[in-house]
């Protein structure tokens, strides 16, 4: 909690402007957190898990027996959403907080063992934000929070993977930060290129994946280590 702090106070020293709303897990649903964001006039929002709060104990009991006030489908999910403003039940927190539960049932899904149709399990989602109903409305809302799985599945994941930034090259300090600084600095130039600079039509017939091996062809090709085909 403490680093996470540090860490955000240095961001509004370098990039106050770059960012309008703090997204964390569970561990991160703390007063002293939400308050030195709401300090710096920004948002947050965070997963609402600890089954003692008496926010959660709250909205239980506010949101037990009432129909869901606003549904959608996203990508084949249909999403039930409770949302509701000004609790009270979290004192510490210098501001009333709103809170937004999910139900999210997915479609169900053919398995190649007996061909059949199977039910998915209903997966179930709350979240506690500062953020107010109008500068992010219920399914804006419900985006930021499922945002979060981006820093795994976007940043961890693929920096991992594919820009091998789990190994570490040479124990010094000045060569790890100078591998990280180039590691990152390839990251973004490359999700530049392909976010910016491709027309929509192209990503949607060619995977990330198939354009990073393109671009990685094309420097063995200009750099002589393998011949040009005819």
């Amino acid at each position: 909690m403490a680093c996470a702090i540090r860490l955000f106070e240095r961001l509004m020293i370098n990039y106050p402007r770059a960012f309008d709303v703090v997204v964390a897990d569970e561990l991160y649903a703390k007063s002293n957190f939400f308050n030195v964001i709401l300090e710096h006039k920004k948002d947050v929002m965070a997963v609402l898990k600890d089954d003692r709060r008496d926010i959660l104990k709250d909205v239980d009991g506010f949101f037990t027996g009432k129909a869901p006030t606003y549904v959608f489908h996203h990508n084949g999910t249909e999403i039930k959403c409770w949302d509701a403003s000004g609790f009270l039940s979290w004192p510490q927190v210098k501001e009333p907080v709103r809170v937004i539960r999910t139900q999210e049932t997915k479609a169900p899904v053919c398995r190649q063992l007996d061909g059949k149709l199977h039910d998915q399990p209903v997966s179930s989602w709350t979240w506690v934000t500062t953020l107010s109903t109008l500068r992010a409305p219920t399914q804006t809302a419900v985006a930021i929070g499922h945002a979060r799985w981006n820093i795994d599945n976007n940043g961890f994941n693929e920096s991992a993977n594919h820009y091998f930034s789990d190994h570490v090259y040479r124990p010094e300090p000045t060569a790890m930060l100078n591998f990280w600084l180039l590691c990152i600095m390839a990251y973004n130039f490359f999700h530049c290129f392909y976010l910016r600079n491709l027309k929509p039509a192209v990503r949607a017939a060619f995977t990330m994946l198939h354009v990073s091996r393109q671009v990685q062809a094309e420097l063995y090709c200009c750099s002589g280590l393998i011949e040009q085909p005819p």
